[in-house]
């Protein structure tokens, strides 16, 4: 295994690029904020992005977490491994976490406006990244989950290759998705 910059790394000819992903909750609402960048700009999404050379995900997540929208949580678990294959063979690993406690208050960035709170049940699923639909609900609701999400070449989701599936939690260690 080698590890490259920015979160990739290369088992043999394959390679991956790993990510976080976090979501501030209170209650029953969550808030989302509009991308203003790269893959998913103009969608709402969680905060934020790839991790860099040797850092964990849960560093990496606090780390996005201030950069893109000013705060840090403070209380915070790991709820989704989610692996993404691309169609250009491009891999990602992405780590979700869920906040519901930080320091600091909510504020854009220029990475990420709009920060606006969202009814759980009401989520604007037509703003989101097209697969999200797919397992924002088990984290919103407090369930562990894991799974693949395959996109075919025209970059939507392949309903027959791509599984979410829930676990009991992450405290595993090896515990790996695939």
């Amino acid at each position: 295994m080698t590890f490259h910059a920015h979160g990739a790394y290369t088992i043999g000819n394959m390679s991956e690029t790993l990510t976080t992903l976090c979501y501030l909750r209170h209650g029953d609402k969550v808030m989302l904020a509009e991308k203003q960048r790269k893959v998913g700009a103009g969608k709402y999404n969680g905060y934020g992005g790839k991790l860099e050379a040797g850092e964990m995900p849960e560093l990496a997540m606090l780390r996005e977490t201030r950069e893109e929208i000013c705060v840090t949580p403070t209380v915070y678990k790991k709820l989704a491994e989610i692996l993404f294959c691309n169609p250009d063979d491009e891999r990602i690993r992405m780590h979700t976490f869920v906040a519901t406690e930080w320091d600091g208050k909510p504020t854009a960035t220029d990475e990420m406006k709009k920060l606006e709170w969202f009814q759980i049940d009401k989520i604007p699923y037509d703003k989101l990244m097209p697969c999200d639909y797919k397992w924002i609900d088990y984290v919103l609701g407090d369930q562990a989950c894991k799974g693949v999400i395959y996109y075919d070449e025209n970059w939507n989701v392949d309903e027959k290759r791509s599984i979410i599936y829930t676990v009991a939690d992450f405290k595993l260690p090896g515990d790996r998705l695939l």
